[in-house]
């Protein structure tokens, strides 16, 4: 459809489909990012579900292809770490989305 629009943080890929194409490639580069970050500590890789943080992705795609600051990103991230999730804030959960947001920012530009 190509039109632009606020996304919620309760959006999936089947919603945002309709909005933008994303490719399953980037679905999946961004899923693992997640996982690897693993706000919660219940990724794949100690036996968690692959799916864990799929709700953020659509939301976490649509930023990246809006060209957000790293500074945007890391506030989403805020948002979804304290809000949805409930963790505590600390310097060291500052620094990890920090150095997340930078990082998703970083695997979108190389990937563009």
């Amino acid at each position: 459809m190509g039109g632009r629009s606020t996304l919620s943080l309760d959006n999936n890929i089947s919603t945002l489909a309709t909005v933008t194409p994303i490719s399953e490639w980037q679905w999946r580069d961004v899923r693992r990012l997640w996982n690897e970050w693993d706000p919660i500590g219940v990724g794949p890789e100690i036996g968690g579900p692959a799916d864990e943080y799929d709700s953020y992705l659509g939301p976490t795609l649509r930023l990246l292809e809006q060209r957000a600051s790293v500074d945007e990103l890391e506030q989403y991230l805020a948002q979804v770490t304290l809000q949805r999730m409930g963790l505590p804030e600390s310097p060291r959960a500052e620094t990890s989305r920090r150095r997340f947001a930078m990082r998703l920012s970083e695997w979108y530009e190389v990937q563009r």
